[in-house]
């Protein structure tokens, strides 16, 4: 599938990046295992499955490895997203996408190699330094 998503958590960050992807007319597979943010996401997303993305079985079963890019967003939860971002490398997935809440969790994600680290409070401190050093910058900042 071309310009395919797969977001698996959908808490602030995960079901803001699903919705600005399918804005975006991009396809979004969203995938969270409480049915509360899934049904949240459920109009603004291409499809909405509330699933343990830790089982991989049933990931298949929902068409999970079949997109071209994958964001893990699961705050907290750092056990469950090592497990998952191992799943989505093995499967090929090529351009993967994790959220950390440190830098030892991303020195650990980075590991795996050629997988894009998201910090949060790190990435948009940076942005809206660089906006705030020069004004009127359509420029994005790279982290």
């Amino acid at each position: 599938m071309t310009n395919s998503f797969l977001v698996i958590g959908l808490g602030v960050f995960g079901s803001s990046m699903a919705k600005a992807l399918y804005d975006g007319g991009a396809y979004v597979l969203a995938v969270d295992r409480k049915e509360g943010p899934v049904n949240a996401v459920r109009d603004a997303s291409s499809k909405a499955v509330c699933c343990d993305a830790i089982n991989s079985n049933a990931m298949q079963a929902i068409g999970a490895f079949t997109v071209n890019t994958a964001i893990v967003a699961l705050r907290n939860h750092f056990d469950a997203t090592i497990l998952i971002t191992h799943a989505l490398h093995k499967r090929g997935i090529p351009h993967i996408l994790v959220q950390v809440d440190n830098a030892q969790q991303a020195e650990v994600i980075q590991s795996y190699g050629n997988i894009e680290i998201i910090f949060p409070p790190r990435d948009m401190a940076l942005r809206i330094a660089h906006r705030l050093i020069h004004p009127g910058s359509d420029e994005c900042v790279t982290v």
